[in-house]
């Protein structure tokens, strides 16, 4: 696709061995990863809760400014080639592509709603000690956004 050609020069190639971290959770970032061969493990305080195969993304909370840290650490589970993106390259050329845009957009509110919803609203605190019919009724009627920075939420 033309996104493609469009970031293929920007693309810096690295790689890195079998146990090597390819980013760690906590650190400050500003570039996404895309896995073009091997396997990585996704971890978050230890705990294994994604494998990352070819054609695979990561590092697109930081990039897209979701989150100004790393949220999980990321270690290659056999050698793995993979494509640098840094935030600075990769927006300009993101806002020329909106489809693709989004697409990773979705990739992180995915990502996001597994990592930090609930399954009802009855554990918000807002709705805490309101009966179950009324939160039941609640949880049928809404649907589930994510919002990024710079989102227009009402024109």
């Amino acid at each position: 696709p033309k996104v493609a050609a469009a970031i293929s020069d920007l693309m810096e190639d690295q790689l890195f061995m079998d146990g090597q971290v390819i980013m760690k959770e906590g650190d400050e970032g500003d570039w996404m990863m895309l896995l073009h061969q091997g396997k990585a493990s996704v971890s978050i305080t230890g705990e294994k809760i994604a494998e990352l195969n070819n054609g695979d993304i990561a590092g697109e909370m930081a990039v897209l400014g979701i989150s100004p840290v790393r949220t999980a650490t990321v270690t290659a589970r056999e050698t793995c080639f993979v494509q640098v993106l840094h935030t600075n390259q990769l927006m300009p050329v993101l806002n020329q592509f909106p489809t693709e845009k989004h697409n990773i957009r979705l990739k992180a509110a995915h990502r996001l709603e597994s990592r930090y919803t609930v399954d009802s609203v009855r554990g918000l605190p807002f709705f805490r000690g309101c009966p179950r019919d009324f939160t039941d009724f609640i949880d049928q009627r809404t649907t589930r956004w994510v919002f990024f920075a710079e989102d227009v939420l009402i024109k």
